[in-house]
């Protein structure tokens, strides 16, 4: 039971879940109020469909922040790896490289 409980924590905090929930309601709420849209505004007939896609904004800003976070972390790391990689050796390892212990020798 705890696992379960775990996995829907997990999923329920990933921010690619949040987003596409927020695309799902964005869409179906603007599909829903397509069709009377400026009708609706300007006469300040608010329905359901409405708060639909407000929910789907709210859902889609909140999980944007974080994917930017991941995408940014992302980077440095790519950036690091590339750096340490194409870096030439340090000169302390090439001497540990080129020295050869004496035995008994400090």
């Amino acid at each position: 039971m705890r696992s379960a409980v775990a996995a829907m924590r997990r999923i329920s905090a990933c921010p690619w879940f949040t987003l596409i929930i927020g695309l799902a309601l964005f869409g179906s709420g603007l599909a829903e109020a397509w069709d009377g849209l400026s009708n609706n505004l300007l006469t300040l007939n608010i329905g359901s469909e409405h708060g639909v896609i407000l929910l789907g904004v709210a859902h889609i800003l909140r999980a944007l922040p974080e994917l930017f976070e991941g995408l940014e972390y992302a980077e440095e790391v790519l950036e690091q790896h590339q750096a340490t990689a194409s870096a030439p050796p340090a000169a302390a390892e090439l001497r540990s490289l080129t020295t050869v212990p004496v035995p008994g020798g400090d």
